[in-house]
């Protein structure tokens, strides 16, 4: 299930050994022994489109650092797209760009990052996809 999903095997396995893991800790609420089949390939089916999505959204352009030695806020890079980019985080709230900053660069999940910050694992992801869509208006990206 895990591979159809993910086309990847390696993602797969991945999928498969989180799915393995949460239904054995959720095995006390199964209500219908005769149903687990379903509930463990629905829950291995989610797992596998979680870690679908999330290697989409780490395909993000890549953020270039600043350039300590160079001026002020120069950037290192200087190809177009990377300045576009620049020029939209720079335009974003300083805890806005925390949020993108621990999600993209520092690789915490949604969850990880509520903590830091005392939200909702549910809050932070909605924050995320609407800065992520905000970004997207801003560099003109369908």
């Amino acid at each position: 299930m895990a591979f159809a999903v993910t086309g990847d095997i390696d993602t797969a396995r991945d999928a498969a050994q989180v799915a393995w893991i949460k239904a054995w800790q959720r095995l006390p609420t199964v209500r219908e022994p005769a149903r687990f089949r379903a509930w463990m390939i629905a829950i291995t089916a989610n797992e596998a489109r979680q870690l679908v999505r999330a290697r989409r959204r780490r395909q993000m352009r890549e953020l270039m650092p600043v350039d300590p030695e160079g001026e002020s806020g120069s950037i290192v890079a200087t190809s177009p797209d990377r300045l576009d980019l620049t020029r939209a985080l720079s335009r974003l709230d300083p805890a806005d760009r925390q949020l993108l900053a621990m999600r993209y660069l520092g690789g915490l999940t949604a969850d990880e990052i509520g903590v830091a910050c005392g939200m909702s694992g549910s809050g932070v992801r909605t924050r995320l996809s609407r800065l992520m869509a905000r970004l997207r208006e801003d560099l003109g990206d369908d």
